[in-house]
């Protein structure tokens, strides 16, 4: 019974956490997996998330759906520390819950998160030597996940290795990034968003950029488990966990994208796992992780705006607007899925087919005797005919 108390606990948490990832409304990135965009990582989750498409509450679903996999995850942790005293499994499940990686992330419709949570179950297949051809599968679909699972290769090389020869661990290893590969070059969007991003900040310095990579550490494990965590990987000189570290690091250096602090996190959990005399004073250094963590969840959840396209949507429901939705500025694709019309970047010969212009910059001139403004931030104009 009590086990079941601690379940349903662990999933109000989690609901928490995706009721206030939803305040802001669909971030761009989040809108191009429900909407089963081909880029910018590869189908494997986009595919079965599309399959919830026609339910009009798939947003929160998912949402509730990811934050349940980082919450619960905990789960999993406990049966890693099973070896442990009770007080210091307590303090390892704290450390998890309350670091900035679960705060911040979990109830995001990001790939990030999950691909974290993979790393940990490739730690704790590591601990259980796991069968390797049940490794490899994983590999397999932690890869056709999201790119960044390439960067805990080391992890999953070293549980193929308590199994199989150098030989048939490299062969479990390299066909699936293969497949990967052959993925990616046979669609060109890809291609192009891996270049659109790989010229981002090309004119940070490298303070700038270990500052910021510092930033995400610190992020990452609430500052407390982030140390404990980092000493845990040097102490221990796993070679497998120092590699993925620096390789997160050095990813992370170059990209520097909020949401890729939480590939920290199974790294620090792996730390401390490897070194457990780390884990002194666990009520105080519970305590201290969940003041860090959640500071960081208020500073961003108070910041929070509803986005521009669910408050202009909101406010076009209850009118009988037909036609496209045409938009001048720079938009993403958070437009396409809160919109039930269609839309279309701004040009004047679209406008006899449009029922609502929205600028998100200067409007353009174009004759607008037969349009009404009902919004001035973004600028929302409707055909008058809609508004009578």
């Amino acid at each position: 019974m009590r086990r079941v108390l601690l379940i349903l606990g662990l999933e109000a948490y989690a609901a928490l956490l995706a009721f206030l990832q939803a305040l802001g409304g669909v971030r761009t990135d989040e809108a191009k997996y429900l909407l089963n965009i081909p880029y910018p990582h590869p189908p494997a989750v986009r595919w079965i998330l599309s399959q919830l498409d026609a339910l009009p509450f798939q947003e929160m679903l998912v949402r509730i759906l990811f934050a349940t996999l980082m919450v619960q995850a905990v789960w999993v942790l406990w049966d890693m520390a099973r070896d442990f005293p009770r007080p210091k499994r307590f303090l390892l499940a704290g450390l998890w819950l309350f670091s900035g990686g679960v705060l911040l992330q979990a109830g995001t419709v990001m790939m990030a998160p999950l691909t974290a949570l993979e790393a940990l179950i490739f730690l704790w297949m590591l601990q259980k030597k796991i069968p390797s051809v049940w490794v490899g599968f994983f590999w397999l679909f932690s890869l056709f996940t999201a790119y960044q699972a390439v960067l805990f290769f080391p992890l999953v090389f070293a549980c193929l290795r308590q199994h199989c020869s150098i030989r048939r661990s490299m062969y479990y290893l390299l066909v699936p990034v293969v497949l990967l590969a052959l993925y990616t070059f046979t669609n060109p969007l890809i291609l192009s968003s891996v270049v659109t991003h790989s010229n981002r900040d090309l004119e940070s310095s490298l303070l700038d950029r270990l500052l910021a990579t510092g930033r995400l550490w610190t992020v990452g494990g609430s500052a407390i488990l982030s140390m404990l965590g980092t000493w845990g990987i040097l102490r221990s000189r796993r070679w497998e966990l120092v590699a993925s570290f620096l390789l997160v690091a050095a990813y992370i250096a170059f990209s520097r994208y909020d949401y890729y602090a939480v590939l920290f996190l199974p790294l620090f959990i792996g730390g401390v796992l490897a070194w457990p005399k780390l884990l002194l004073s666990p009520r105080m250094a519970t305590v201290l992780t969940a003041i860090i963590g959640i500071h960081l969840a208020y500073s961003l959840f108070t910041n929070q705006h509803l986005s521009s396209a669910r408050t202009t949507v909101q406010l076009l429901d209850g009118m009988n607007v037909q036609g496209a939705l045409l938009i001048e500025g720079s938009f993403g694709h958070e437009w396409q899925y809160e919109s039930p019309w269609e839309i279309r970047r701004f040009s004047e010969h679209l406008l006899e087919d449009a029922g609502v212009v929205v600028c998100l910059q200067t409007c353009p001139e174009w004759d607008k005797r037969t349009w009404r403004v009902i919004l001035f931030e973004p600028e929302v104009w409707v055909r008058s005919k809609w508004l009578s």
